[in-house]
């Protein structure tokens, strides 16, 4: 059987840890700074919860780093060295930040977002992986194959490329919901109407390209209705420059429709 380590506690190691255990992986031993989320964690896995990581056992085979960008570096060099296979989940750090405390290391970046409470279907998450090794990459493919879905041998420089395109399409995405909430909630409307809308927006990029199914005014040139909606922003400046600044950038790519 497969032993796994997972460092954190936090939204991904929450979503990880039960899906490997599902695959029959046995999730060994939990660590996190946060005692009470990591202790949490561990009674879900049915796992042991250390103190310590040099108390990471040496039967281990995979231990994942599920924590932010900022603090892999320094979780990387605690982890003691052996035959294990450390693995970092972040689509923006390079590989190098492991190589320079051990030989056998990964990356395994699932490309969704995750948040507590909210189930994740794993088979529909494509992951990018990268191997220090033929023999890690292969190891890593075939934990990976079977917990998510498709799977990508991705290097380094296109994962955070891909990270970067993913900013766009979720960060960037859910700010202009919380921006079309903060409208509605000034004029004491639900957020609620807008969901079938969203839902909608996002269904149909499974059939035709974003360029292609761009709506709106600024796509129509419309600038009876951009100006009065930019009056309608005459009260706050940070939204209305938000709107021309996307409304030029869709006229820029849509000039000769």
């Amino acid at each position: 059987m497969c032993n796994i380590a997972i460092i954190g506690s936090g939204n991904l190691a929450v979503h990880l840890a039960p899906a490997l255990k599902k695959c029959g992986y046995n999730i060994q031993q939990v660590y996190s700074r946060n005692k009470v989320s990591g202790k949490k964690l561990a009674l879900i896995a049915k796992s042991e919860f250390i103190e310590s990581i040099d108390k990471i056992n040496k039967s281990i085979d995979f231990i994942f780093i599920c924590v932010s960008d900022h603090s892999i570096a320094e979780i990387s060099a605690k982890i003691p060295s052996g035959k294990h296979i450390v693995v970092h989940t972040s689509g923006s750090t390079f590989l190098d930040v492991l190589k320079k405390n051990h030989k056998n290391c990964g990356v395994f970046y699932p490309v969704q977002t995750f948040t507590k409470g909210i189930k994740t279907e794993w088979k529909k998450i494509p992951v990018c992986i990268e191997g220090s090794s033929k023999s890690v990459t292969v190891k890593l493919l075939e934990l990976s194959e079977k917990t998510a879905g498709p799977v990508y041998k991705i290097k380094s420089e296109k994962r955070q490329q891909i990270h970067l395109a993913a900013v766009f399409a979720n960060n960037f995405s859910n700010a202009c919901y919380n921006m079309s909430a903060t409208l509605l909630a000034k004029n004491k409307i639900d957020f609620n109407i807008l969901l079938p809308l969203i839902d909608q927006t996002a269904f149909k990029t499974h059939f035709s390209t974003p360029q292609e199914l761009q709506t709106g005014p600024a796509r129509r040139n419309d600038q009876k209705v951009m100006k009065e909606h930019q009056i309608l922003l005459n009260k706050d400046k940070e939204l209305a420059k938000v709107y021309i600044q996307l409304s030029k950038y869709i006229r820029h790519h849509h000039a000769n429709d």
